[in-house]
C-alpha cells in the first residue's frame, strides 16, 4: 500500500546509515525479529496500515411497497488507491433520527454483501422494514488492517404505513351515513368526515395500538356515539353499525334513551358482569310449543303461538319457527303441576354454550291456569326471555318483574327488540356510549 512503502522507504534510508556493528552492540532482538533502537522507528518489516479506505458518499434507500422491501445502493469505494478494493462492509440499520449522529445506535445488518471493485454500484435488500416509518441506513468500509471509514452519509426512506378504512351505515335502515365525524388517535390525531356512501379512508397510518371515535358531526340524524380500540398490524377496513339515538315513552327519569334501556333489558351495560352480547346465532329460532287444553279449558298451544306472533309483529321480524318436536337448538315449553312449579307459575331456563350464545331454552309453565289472557301475557313475557331480554322493575312493561303483567308490549321494549335483532349474534356492546348525543 501507498504509506506502507512510503515508511519502509524511510526505514531503509535509515538502515543505511547505521553500521551493522553498532546495530548488533546496542540493539536487543525483539519478539517479532526486528531491532529495538531504544525508541526510535522499528526496523524489520513494513509498518501497519493506518490509513483508513475511502466512505461511501452516496448510499440510496428506495422502498417497493409491492415487494415490501426496502433497498440500498451505494458505488463501492476504494481502500488506499482506486485499485484496490475494501476488505469488507458494516451496515447498519435504525428507524430513529438520531442514527445520524450516532453510529453505535444502529441495528446491525448480518451478512453484508462482499464489495465489488471500487466504482461498481452495489445493492442490498432490507426485507420487511417496520411501515409507517422512517428508515434510515448507513456503510462502513473497512480494510484488511481494521481500519474503519467514518460514516459521512446516511440514507433514508420513508417505508409507507397501513391503509384503515371504516364504513359507517344505519343499524336499523342499513343506509350509509354521511357527515359523521371520525377521530382516529394512533401515531398521530386524525380527523376526518364520512362521504356520501359513508365511507373514510386513511393511509400511511403507523403500527400500533388505535383509538376510533366516531360522532354525529354534520350528520342529518343523531346517533350514538362510538368509541373502538384496536391494534394495526396491517391494512384494516371495519364496519361500523351506527345505533340511532331514540327517545323513551316510558321512564325517561330512570332510562335516558332506547340504548339504556337496551342494556339494562340485554345485561350488558358497565355495570354488569360482561358487556358482550351474545344472541342466537341462527334466527329464526325453532320453538316447540306442545298441544295442551288443561282443565279449565284453556288452549295452551294456541296462546303460546299467539303470544309469539305477537313479538314478531311488533318486531317485524320472524324471530321464531314452529316445530313439532323438541329441537336440540331452540325453545321447548313445558307445562308442570303446581307441586312441580312451587310458587312459580312461569319460568324460562336458559342453556348456553361455551362462547356465551344460546343453545336450549326451556320454559315451564304450571298447567292449570284458570285464565286464558293471563296465561297469553305469561307466555309473552317467557319467550321475551328467549329472545334475550331480562326484567325490568316497572308494571307497565311486559319483561316486569312481578304480576301482574300489562296487556301488551310497550313501544319502547319493540324498539329494544328492533335493535336487538338488528345487531350481530355477537357484539360488544361498551363500544357505544350511552349520552344523549
Amino acid at each position: 500500500m501507498i504509506v506502507s512503502r512510503r515508511i519502509f522507504g524511510m526505514v531503509t534510508a535509515l538502515a543505511l546509515s547505521v553500521s551493522l556493528s553498532g546495530l548488533m552492540s546496542c540493539g536487543k532482538e525483539s519478539p517479532l525479529g526486528s531491532v529495538d533502537s531504544g525508541g526510535r522507528d522499528t526496523i524489520g518489516g513494513p509498518a501497519k496500515d493506518s490509513l483508513p479506505p475511502q466512505p461511501v458518499i452516496d448510499p440510496v434507500l428506495t422502498y417497493s411497497d409491492t415487494a415490501m422491501e426496502a433497498y440500498i445502493e451505494w458505488t463501492a469505494p476504494w481502500d488506499d488507491s482506486p485499485q484496490e478494493t475494501v476488505h469488507h462492509y458494516e451496515m447498519r440499520f435504525s428507524y430513529t433520527h438520531a442514527f445520524k449522529a450516532a453510529w453505535d445506535i444502529g441495528i446491525v445488518i448480518p451478512d453484508p454483501p462482499v464489495p465489488l471493485a471500487p466504482g461498481e454500484r452495489q445493492r442490498h435488500i432490507l426485507r420487511y422494514p417496520l411501515r409507517g416509518r422512517t428508515l434510515y441506513a448507513a456503510i462502513r468500509s473497512v480494510d484488511e488492517a481494521g481500519n474503519r471509514s467514518s460514516v459521512d452519509s446516511v440514507a433514508s426512506v420513508h417505508i409507507l404505513g397501513y391503509t384503515l378504512s371504516g364504513r359507517c351505515v344505519d343499524v336499523l335502515t342499513g343506509t350509509p351515513i354521511e357527515g359523521l365525524a371520525i377521530r382516529i388517535a394512533a401515531s398521530a390525531i386524525y380527523n376526518l368526515t364520512t362521504n356520501s356512501d359513508g365511507r373514510f379512508s386513511l393511509i400511511d397510518v403507523s403500527p400500533g395500538a388505535a383509538v376510533a371515535t366516531i360522532s354525529t358531526g354534520a350528520s342529518s340524524v343523531l346517533y350514538h356515539a362510538v368509541k373502538k380500540r384496536f391494534d394495526i398490524v396491517d391494512d384494516l377496513e371495519q364496519k361500523y353499525l351506527m345505533i340511532p339515538f331514540q327517545e323513551m315513552q316510558l321512564h325517561e327519569e330512570l332510562y335516558r334513551n332506547i340504548l339504556t334501556l337496551f342494556k339494562a333489558l340485554t345485561r350488558t351495560s358497565s355495570v354488569d358482569m360482561s358487556t358482550v352480547l351474545a344472541t342466537w346465532t341462527h334466527r329464526p329460532v325453532k320453538c316447540y310449543i306442545p298441544s295442551y287444553v288443561n282443565v279449565n279449558g284453556i288452549d295452551y298451544e294456541a296462546e303460546g303461538r299467539a303470544a309469539a306472533q305477537r313479538w314478531m309483529d311488533v318486531a317485524g321480524f320472524e324471530l321464531f319457527t314452529f316445530v313439532d318436536s323438541p329441537p336440540d337448538t331452540g325453545v321447548t315449553v313445558h307445562y308442570k303441576s303446581r307441586s312441580q312449579m312451587g310458587i312459580q307459575i312461569g319460568i324460562t331456563r336458559h342453556t348456553d354454550g361455551a362462547d356465551g350464545h344460546p343453545i336450549r331454552d326451556d320454559i315451564d309453565l304450571v298447567n292449570d291456569m284458570p285464565s286464558a289472557t293471563k296465561l297469553y301475557k305469561i307466555f309473552m313475557h317467557e319467550l321475551g326471555h328467549t329472545i334475550r331480554l331480562g326484567h325490568l322493575d316497572f308494571s307497565d312493561f311486559i319483561m316486569y318483574r312481578g304480576t301482574p303483567l300489562p296487556d301488551d308490549i310497550t313501544e319502547d321494549e319493540t324498539k329494544v327488540v328492533k335493535l336487538l335483532v338488528a345487531l350481530p349474534s355477537r357484539i360488544d356492546m361498551a363500544i357505544y356510549d350511552e349520552s344523549n348525543p
